[in-house]
């Protein structure tokens, strides 16, 4: 390296397990030394983490506190031609802010996919740290078992540089009943 050049050092920061970090990690911190011709000179690279999660929640009066994280089947039981409500919780326990798209996909029980909105907008962003929720969606309760998946696209930028996050998917269950016994 000549006199006053300079050398630029990337680290990428791959975390494949989350349980054994203290909670409320936000960002790892790497020490280290680099020497070259008889000079050695400490440095500390910050590394942000990223955690956004969504959990796609369905209700049978859309209010508090009557939502239901019903990832398995059957979820609520809601009478077949009642409305039934649905909505996702997206939550950043990261350190950037994170920008959300949101996608649904209807995996048994018909009907269309839901088009998830914040505040009227397909993407919002996260701030570290924050829960939001979507825009509720209303729909009417079909006949038997039905399962919806919600999954999101989400990028995270710090600087010039932007990522993709990889966000795990989340489901919702109901099922549209008919009839009534009458004792």
């Amino acid at each position: 390296l000549p006199v006053g050049g300079s050398y630029e050092v990337t680290f990428k920061v791959l975390i494949d397990e989350t349980d054994e970090l203290e909670p409320g990690t936000t960002s790892i911190v790497n020490n280290g030394t680099a020497s070259a011709g008889g000079v050695t000179i400490d440095f500390t690279d910050v590394t942000p983490l990223v955690f956004v999660s969504i959990e796609k929640q369905v209700s049978a009066t859309g209010l508090d506190p009557d939502w239901v994280d019903a990832d398995d089947a059957p979820g609520p039981t809601i009478a077949v031609g009642q409305k039934v409500y649905f909505r996702v919780e997206v939550t950043n326990s990261g350190a950037l802010p994170a920008t959300v798209d949101l996608f649904d996909q209807i995996l048994s029980g018909g009907g269309a996919p839901h088009d998830f909105r914040f505040g009227g907008s397909h993407t919002t962003i996260v701030a570290p740290g924050q829960t939001v929720w979507t825009d509720v969606i209303e729909a009417i309760a079909t006949a038997g078992p039905h399962e919806d998946r919600a999954s999101a696209s989400v990028t995270v930028t710090e600087g010039n540089d932007t990522s993709t996050v990889v966000v795990v998917p989340d489901d919702a269950n109901y099922f549209g009943a008919t009839g009534a016994v009458v004792i």
